[in-house]
């Protein structure tokens, strides 16, 4: 098989079952829009800033951290490691699902 025979043979992959397509899982709100909106919102808070300040800091504009502490917005990973040096986390510390008895807190 050639090169160009391999890149243009169809792939006939099969995803694990209970596991969303490619445009299911891009779509927001999803398990990980909602636990960095949720860890945002925590960390942003615990150090005492606004959303404004927030927005000042990271570059980002306001409307668009409106929708990502609502969990509407697919955030990038360079998005991701801007916000978490701003709120001072790792960024595997924003997008981790919150625990039980820490949703139930807020």
């Amino acid at each position: 098989m050639t090169f160009s025979d391999w890149i243009l043979d169809p792939v006939s992959a099969k995803r694990a079952p209970d596991t969303p397509s490619a445009a299911d899982a891009d779509t927001a709100p999803n398990e990980l829009t909602l636990a960095l909106a949720y860890h945002l919102i925590a960390a942003r808070k615990a150090i005492g800033m606004s959303q404004r300040e927030l927005a000042a800091r990271s570059g980002l504009a306001r409307t668009y951290l409106r929708r990502v502490e609502a969990g509407d917005a697919n955030v990038g990973l360079g998005v991701l490691l801007i916000l978490s040096r701003v709120v001072e986390k790792e960024p595997h510390d924003l997008i981790k699902p919150p625990s039980k008895s820490s949703s139930r807190e807020s």
